[in-house]
């Protein structure tokens, strides 16, 4: 799934550029450049992996990798992973292995899993971080203002000071004045350079990322960046170092405070103090700066590297008819480029079309069951097997090679059918094109329907149901023939019966009045007036929530028939009763 790839690019982004940060500038003293270094790896790190990067390739280059993942890429079409199998037993006694579109059960069982967790957690932390700020905006609002030119003097009985926007928070009868000189003095520059803005942002970097120990660190490198710089402003005013780090040691004495908020008395005041007394980083300190933009390039070339080189011909766009029409964009793979030769050929039509990303309204309603699927990989159905050519990613192919492709790695898929009055008839005129992807695909709505659909396909010869009608004739000749689409049987008693194979999965009605399957046999063949027998959609009866019967049936009689009535006798040959 995307969203998952998404995340995992940039969490692998965010830790590399942040531990090198830890690494190389966390002691330099260079903080308003630093700040600015801390933003650029937040945005490198969320945006690059959704950036359009040219591939950077020499095209010899380019080829080589090419050729080296497609050596790797095929293994990846036969593993199958292990799971206990379900069975279940039709009427007619075969048994089949109850899969429901276990590609996308498999893949969404996990994936939405994970996304659902992440979603949750990520939900719950950004109420959390709502609730807090409603708790500080009530806060503010319910002490005692004072307003100055460039910032907002909150008094509240608070344990330590802070700023917050705008707005500095704090127990004026905790200090005296020369330590209430030194707090504003801290908290006016985290007013005036706009750090709340930096708080809230390594806030919602840490919501996102709350799986990633790296976004903590993240967070923690921001704020401690930020006091740096306050520091810093407060002693270029002429404050006495020493003083103001008794000041700081004072203030920090048990006092604690949200980490929405930006402090004068933080937790870490021994490297607070030590920045105090580090000199200012020297020439010798751009070196660091050198090396992590150095760092930055290289995960843009790497990420060029891996993004697939870019075609020079924009992708033809593709119409299909179904229920409306749909106009999609199509890659121009050897698949594609095969469909599209073949389609310009004498009399070939596109009989079915699937992709992992169709839409749920696009759907026929004329398939033709050319393929199924069976086990959660794709087999040709008898009755095509020697009229149809396989083909994967554009080469001929065995029809024994579907068996070895799961349908977690079908990207398109065609069913392409020549009509029999063309001039010339191919050998086979079905043709079954693939494209087959290196890495799984999750299909969405539309295309697991398409998937159920070929399940069916492997079981039943109408997955999209049939319907028949049967007068009196019809039945006695049909029952001769012992043919299955009648459901019934003639009994030696001239009786009707329903096929043992039927018996469990079919809702009888006579008359138009449901009874049970025994009640058939009541019903002398002279009797019948029309039988209607019907296999419903597969979408009705394979499926795993409430599924109805499979076939039904329903007997029009006429009493009458069965009267000794010359006006009524039967003539058939192939009835031989008691008239």
């Amino acid at each position: 799934m995307e969203l998952l790839r998404y995340l995992v690019q940039i969490n692998l982004i965010l830790t590399v550029l942040v531990l090198a940060y830890a690494m190389l500038l966390r002691r330099t003293t260079r903080f308003d450049l630093n700040r600015v270094v801390l933003w650029i790896i937040a945005f490198e790190a969320v945006c690059l992996p959704f950036a359009k990067l040219p591939a950077i390739q020499h095209e010899p280059v380019r080829n080589v990798v090419n050729r080296t993942a497609e050596v790797f890429r095929k293994p990846l079409k036969v593993v199958s992973p292990t799971q206990p199998e379900v069975l279940f037993t039709f009427p007619n006694g075969k048994t089949y292995p109850a899969t429901f579109n276990a590609t996308a059960l498999q893949w969404l069982n996990w994936q939405q899993m994970l996304l659902g967790i992440y979603g949750l957690v990520a939900l719950g932390l950004l109420v959390r971080l709502g609730w807090r700020i409603i708790r500080l905006r009530i806060l503010i609002e319910s002490g005692d203002w004072t307003t100055y030119t460039d910032f907002t003097l909150v008094q509240s009985a608070v344990e330590a000071p802070f700023s917050f926007g705008r707005f500095v928070v704090l127990n004026i009868n905790q200090y005296n004045c020369h330590e209430l000189d030194q707090i504003l003095r801290h908290e006016r520059v985290h007013v005036s350079q706009r750090h709340t803005l930096d708080v809230l942002l390594a806030e919602a970097l840490t919501i996102l990322f709350w799986f990633n120990p790296v976004a903590y660190l993240f967070r923690r490198l921001v704020n401690q960046n930020l006091e740096y710089l306050a520091d810093r402003a407060v002693l270029a005013e002429g404050v006495d170092a020493r003083d103001y780090q008794f000041s700081l040691l004072r203030v920090s004495m048990g006092a604690t405070g949200s980490t929405l908020t930006n402090h004068f008395g933080e937790s870490s005041i021994a490297d607070r103090i030590r920045m105090m007394l580090r000199p200012r980083s020297g020439v010798w300190g751009w070196l660091r700066y050198w090396l992590l933009g150095g760092l930055l390039t290289l995960v843009v070339i790497v990420l060029a590297v891996r993004q697939a080189p870019a075609s020079k011909e924009r992708p033809l766009p593709l119409q299909v008819m179904g229920m409306g029409k749909w106009v999609g964009e199509l890659p121009r793979t050897p698949t594609f480029e095969l469909m599209n030769e073949t389609l310009n050929q004498d009399r070939w039509y596109g009989e079915w079309f699937y992709s992992h990303k169709m839409p749920l309204s696009f759907w026929s309603s004329n398939l033709e069951s050319v393929i199924g699927l069976t086990n959660n990989h794709l087999v040709l159905l008898e009755p095509h097997r020697y009229e149809t050519a396989i083909y994967i990613n554009g080469e001929l192919a065995e029809p024994d090679a579907l068996s070895q492709i799961q349908a977690e790695y079908i990207d398109m898929l065609f069913v392409l059918h020549q009509d029999e009055y063309a001039p010339k008839i191919d050998e086979k005129p079905w043709r079954v094109l693939i494209e087959v992807s290196h890495k799984p695909v999750i299909p969405n709505r539309g295309a697991m329907r398409y998937l159920t659909y070929l399940q069916a396909a492997a079981i039943s010869d109408h997955p999209l149901g049939e319907s028949y009608s049967f007068s009196m004739n019809d039945v006695l000749e049909a029952t001769f023939f012992h043919r299955k689409n009648v459901m019934v049987e003639r009994t030696k008693n001239e009786h009707l019966k329903v096929y043992d194979e039927f018996a469990t999965d079919t809702d009888v009605l006579i008359n138009g009045l449901p009874v049970p399957v025994s009640e058939v046999q009541t019903v002398h063949v002279r009797e019948v007036q029309r039988i209607y027998t019907i296999e419903r959609s597969f979408e009705t009866w394979f499926r795993a929530d409430n599924p109805q019967k499979r076939f039904a049936i329903n007997i029009e009689t006429s009493p009458k028939r069965a009267k000794r009535d010359s006006s009524y006798y039967v003539f058939s040959p192939f009835y031989s009763g008691d008239f």
